[in-house]
């Protein structure tokens, strides 16, 4: 039987990051609110909402990044066949 264990958000990020799937659970953080601040709608508030989507053009270099880091640790660690 398999034992589940649960851990929260950041123990998750904390782990992944030990293992070095992640460079940095801060980095990755700050690309969550990134995304979390594009998921809410500011209809009423247009400079805001454009200066999200700027903020979140400049970092698209680092999601890539980041995305790369992780396929190329799922190889190595032939996680994936």
């Amino acid at each position: 039987m398999v034992k589940m264990i649960y851990l929260s958000t950041i123990d998750r990020l904390n782990r992944l990051e030990r293992l070095g799937v992640i460079n940095s659970v801060q980095h990755w953080q700050t690309l969550c609110d990134i995304r979390n601040a594009l998921s809410h709608e500011y209809e009423n508030d247009l400079e805001k909402l454009c200066n999200i989507f700027n903020y979140f053009i400049e970092k698209c270099d680092e999601l890539l990044a980041l995305w790369n880091h992780i396929q190329e640790y799922i190889k190595e660690k032939n996680l994936i066949t």
